[in-house]
């Protein structure tokens, strides 16, 4: 969890912003990726940002979005709120269990992935962090933190 100023990304870390994900406007072709995004096409990428709470978690992977965001997949289904910029990220051996939701904002580090993907809920990604062990483990640690507070 991020608390305080975010110290800067270390040596082969490039900070990736939810902004710099697609081209603006969006013109006659749809969503294009920016060649920022482009280049950054399996390299190490640090991203901050909000893990969506969803009522129907997938195992090893949730969404990371500009802003805090709550999915009701059982009154919704696909059709709610989810920006274009959202972020799927993959844990690393993350087992059966789906990551426990963890509150506030999140810098994440990870490999980034792009292209059209299909995802175990039925969505289909564009862009994918490949979450790298440390931050698994802060996360899982964070999640854990939050799950004895509550």
């Amino acid at each position: 969890m991020v608390t305080g100023k975010l110290p800067p990304a270390p040596a082969g870390v490039a900070d990736l912003k939810f902004g710099e994900f697609f081209r603006t406007p969006v013109g006659p072709r749809g969503l294009e990726p920016t060649a920022r995004l482009q280049a950054l096409q399996g390299r190490t990428v640090r991203v901050v940002g909000f893990m969506v709470h969803r009522e129907q978690p997938v195992p090893g992977r949730f969404i990371l979005t500009a802003m805090p965001l709550r999915m009701s997949e059982d009154e919704d289904g696909l059709a709610d709120d989810l920006p274009p910029q959202a972020l799927f990220v993959q844990l690393q051996q993350a087992g059966d269990a789906p990551p426990a939701f963890v509150p506030g904002l999140l810098a994440l580090t990870g490999t980034l992935e792009l292209g059209a993907q299909d995802e175990p809920d039925g969505r289909v990604s564009n862009v994918r962090l490949l979450l790298d062990a440390p931050s698994s483990a802060a996360l899982a640690a964070a999640a854990a933190t939050t799950l004895s507070v509550q």
